[in-house]
């Protein structure tokens, strides 16, 4: 019978960078959205932050309320409240109106 080992929190992960990050970076692995702790180049192991509350860039016409789930748009490089086939990134916890360009949300599933 095998044991079970500790081997990390899980608010941080390891992660390869498939390309050039920056600290702050927001990147999709998986179905899992993180922010990147510290800047690395391609093929650097770097801490993917997956919990926690963050700040980050939101679609400047989405209304978000408290608890509204958020979903990562790569191709804009901001959260929206419109899933479509986007993966969910977490959950607002503070209100963002029409014209604010980022909101507080906690990371994770």
């Amino acid at each position: 019978m095998s044991l079970t080992t500790f081997v990390q929190t899980g608010d941080i992960i390891d992660h390869t960078a498939a390309t050039d990050l920056n600290a702050g970076d927001i990147i999709v692995t998986g179905d899992l959205v993180g922010q990147v702790v510290t800047s690395v180049p391609s093929g650097g192991l770097v801490g993917l932050r997956v919990e926690g509350v963050i700040r980050a860039p939101k679609l400047s016409t989405d209304v978000v309320v408290v608890g509204a789930p958020l979903y990562w748009d790569d191709g804009s490089s901001e959260m929206t409240v419109t899933a479509g086939s986007l993966k969910l990134a977490g959950w607002a916890v503070e209100a963002a109106g029409d014209g604010v360009t980022n909101v507080a949300m906690k990371l994770g599933r």
